[in-house]
């Protein structure tokens, strides 16, 4: 049960943000650690999707009518299990690592480990305390006609982005392949 009416319009909205918020993170965190500029991720723009997912699965479970402790650890937990499932996901269909954790304590499979599920789970406690309230406010005053066109130019923007970056990504195969 959710406490809040939540319409696709909403999670795409959500998704978004996100992305671009999880874009925004990346980028002054490799920065800062290379000391030069880093566009992170595999496509061109500024997003990155599986910061889109999570804070989708975020707000979700953030919305759900269950017991404070319940939705803390499922709040904490959901980070990783997002990197995981992406992770994974792009190792195995497409031959892309996106993140290497082989040089961090308690990996599993370079994927995810314990450093970044800490640093991951209070960024997640500081979703559902600060930011859940303030998009939940945010979002009762947007004008819906307004979403609906910055929702539909984010998607075919990142669609387009997506299917130009896996078609070089597969040209450039088939050319070390032969």
């Amino acid at each position: 049960m959710f406490q809040i009416d939540i319409s696709a319009e909403l999670l795409f909205f959500i998704f978004a943000l996100g992305c671009f918020a999880g874009w925004l993170l990346e980028v002054i965190f490799r920065s800062i650690k290379k000391w030069k500029p880093v566009n992170p991720g595999l496509l061109r723009g500024p997003y990155l999707p599986i910061y889109g997912f999570g804070v989708v699965f975020l707000f979700a479970v953030s919305a759900m009518e269950i017991s404070v402790m319940a939705k803390y650890v499922l709040i904490v937990i959901t980070p990783t299990v997002v990197e995981l499932v992406g992770g994974l996901f792009f190792v195995r269909y497409y031959g892309i690592k996106l993140w290497d954790y082989s040089q961090e304590f308690l990996n599993f499979k370079n994927i995810i480990c314990l450093k970044f599920s800490i640093y991951w789970g209070l960024l997640a406690l500081v979703f559902y305390k600060l930011i859940f309230p303030l998009l939940l406010k945010t979002i009762s005053l947007i004008n819906n006609k307004l979403v609906m066109i910055l929702i539909a130019v984010f998607m075919i923007t990142v669609t387009t982005d997506f299917l130009i970056t896996f078609k070089k990504r597969i040209e450039q195969s088939i050319k070390w392949k032969i």
